[in-house]
């Protein structure tokens, strides 16, 4: 089995995203896959995306599983009018990396700042407090780390 990644470009996006987004190379057993993931600030590049490369491989692994689970076609209303029409899925489709990933998504979903702080200052025993601590732990289940 081969496996080789390797960075091929970056980009800082804009706030409220507080990392960097790495494009990388995985050639995996001979089959290239364009894949992305984000990159703390402060780091050295190229020692984060080999540190990643486990992580790159078993998200790899899971997204072609889901593609040899997933039908290959869906039915899509034709845009002119014709009726139904049945169309490939392409495996780029299912095979991708997650962006945004769970963090980026929870960090939006979160309540404002604001509300946690006015939360926490009503005390724990609060009913705000307590239902910003629900708030928080459905966007953490609606959005999970990923194992």
């Amino acid at each position: 089995m081969t496996f080789n990644i390797r960075l091929t470009g970056i980009y800082t996006p804009p706030p409220p995203e507080t990392r960097n987004l790495g494009y990388v190379e995985v050639d995996y057993d001979g089959n290239i896959y364009q894949w992305q993931l984000y990159i703390p600030n402060d780091v050295d590049l190229s020692t984060y995306v080999e540190a990643a490369a486990d992580r790159v491989k078993a998200e790899i692994d899971t997204k072609e599983a889901e593609w040899a689970a997933a039908p290959k076609s869906r039915t899509i209303e034709d845009p002119f009018g014709d009726g139904w029409s049945t169309v490939d899925i392409q495996k780029e489709e299912i095979v991708k990396p997650e962006i945004p990933d769970y963090y980026a998504k929870r960090r939006d979903a979160y309540p404002p700042m604001g509300e946690q702080l006015g939360a926490i200052f009503k005390g724990v025993d609060s009913a705000d407090f307590q239902t910003l601590l629900a708030q928080i732990q459905a966007v953490k289940e609606m959005y999970p780390k990923p194992s």
